[in-house]
């Protein structure tokens, strides 16, 4: 877990996520995909072959600044 200082304020902040709500309000984790992106009429937007990294948000308690990062796992 990374350690962070807001780039506003220099609060330390805290680490979360932002969800993702799907068909039927699903909430799922927000993910990075690599490329551009290319529409689908079935689907929406098409991502199958593409690298996907789950995303982390960190949060300043002070200020409300958020910060996201792509990390190493693969989603």
């Amino acid at each position: 877990m990374l350690t962070l200082a807001c780039l506003r304020c220099q609060t330390t902040m805290e680490m979360g996520f932002i969800v993702d709500h799907a068909h039927g309000n699903a909430r799922q984790e927000q993910e990075w995909i690599e490329g551009d992106v290319v529409k689908s009429f079935w689907v929406g937007i098409e991502i199958k072959g593409r690298e996907k990294r789950n995303v982390r948000s960190y949060r300043c308690p002070r200020c409300g600044y958020l910060e996201s990062y792509a990390d190493d796992s693969p989603a």
